[in-house]
């Protein structure tokens, strides 16, 4: 019994961590407020493009947290012309995997900050992650894992050049080979 509640439980926590999950997964972006009210979500916040929308809008579909994703309105903020700043506001479903709409339970929950590239992380008691599985991408990881990437991909195409027959550096190196071969000494 205590089992089944728990897995319908769709906490606070749980909203907070699916978010700070799809907006750590997209640059510029930060929130100013959400507000919960059952199921129901209102998001606002800022943006350094409108491809930063458009990517933090992507995330929240791919998270598979969030359901009826609608763009309620995107402008440029015309406050400050020095700097180019877009405003949002979203509404969604917040729709937890494994959790019927029937389970969830109903609590507002509001969320405001107005200082720019706020970000929200929660973490289980104990210190253990909550479960919150998402795609990453390349640019994700650290610095030190992309430079072994882009190193073992450069020693890849370099053998692929000197060892492929029909690669120029492979054809090449075979002709003046052949080419020596017939030249008498």
């Amino acid at each position: 019994m205590i089992e089944e509640l728990q897995r319908n439980r769709t906490g606070g926590q749980q909203l907070l961590d699916a978010i700070a999950n799809t907006v750590g997964r997209t640059d510029t972006l930060w929130l100013t407020s959400v507000d919960r009210k059952a199921d129901s979500l209102s998001i606002n916040g800022s943006a350094g493009s409108i491809d930063a929308v458009a990517n933090y809008i992507t995330q929240l579909k791919r998270s598979g947290y969030f359901q009826q994703v609608e763009i309620k309105e995107s402008h440029q903020d015309s406050s400050n012309k020095a700097v180019q700043i877009f405003l949002f506001s979203l509404t969604a479903q917040f729709a937890p995997p494994g959790v019927t709409a029937a389970s969830t339970t109903t609590s507002n929950t509001n969320i405001n900050s107005t200082k720019p590239g706020a970000r929200c992380s929660h973490e289980a008691p104990g210190g253990e992650s909550l479960g919150v599985t998402m795609a990453i991408s390349f640019r994700e990881y650290p610095w030190y894992l992309q430079a072994l990437v882009f190193f073992a991909l450069a020693l890849l195409i370099i053998g692929a050049g000197e060892y492929v027959p029909i690669f120029p550096v492979a054809s090449m190196r075979n002709s003046l080979q052949e080419h020596s071969r017939r030249r008498p000494t």
